[in-house]
């Protein structure tokens, strides 16, 4: 009796894993439509100023003098598209530059003009910036650095900075 529970039990496994398709208590098939799949190089570098970057990632944007409260001083710097797809670009703050409550940041598309454009206010979350940088082509920023009105007077009318912020490029496509 025991030699035939086990040859049943056998026979048993080996129809049920030989069965074609599926145990799932749900299944479905559809047909896909054709479609095309766009690939691409994402690839950016910046350097201050109006200057063509080549290969850097990072700039040294520099200080600010001579500043008073609510005043605001811009410092600008270029992104060079050199991948094969448009980006866009984000900017947020150092945590080292976003813990100084002396100075409020902003950015904004283009060289920087006097006086500053207010711009998007900057926090150390990424904000988008401006419209979509083509392959081999440049975008211009302004970083605008304002004093608070409640700044030490030590800060008045000195050299402030230099500044840190991060730049995030992503992909339009």
């Amino acid at each position: 009796m025991r030699t035939w529970t086990i040859l049943t039990a056998a026979i048993v496994t080996l129809v049920v894993s030989a069965a074609p398709g599926s145990f799932a208590l749900w299944q479905e098939t559809a047909a896909v439509a054709d479609l095309t799949i766009t690939t691409g190089r994402l690839n950016a570098a910046i350097a201050s100023g109006t200057t063509t970057p080549t290969t850097q990632t990072t700039a040294n944007l520099g200080s600010v003098t001579g500043i008073l409260p609510t005043e605001n001083r811009g410092l600008t710097f270029t992104v060079r598209n050199t991948g094969t797809v448009d980006l866009t670009v984000a900017a947020a703050l150092s945590a080292a530059t976003a813990a100084d409550s002396d100075l409020a940041f902003g950015v904004n598309p283009g060289a920087c003009t006097t006086p500053t454009p207010v711009g998007t206010a900057l926090s150390t979350t990424p904000a988008a910036v401006g419209s979509a940088v083509a392959p081999a082509t440049n975008a211009t920023f302004c970083l605008r650095v304002t004093l608070t009105t409640t700044a030490p007077n030590s800060l008045q009318s000195s050299a402030v900075g230099p500044f840190v912020i991060a730049l995030t490029a992503a992909s339009t496509a």
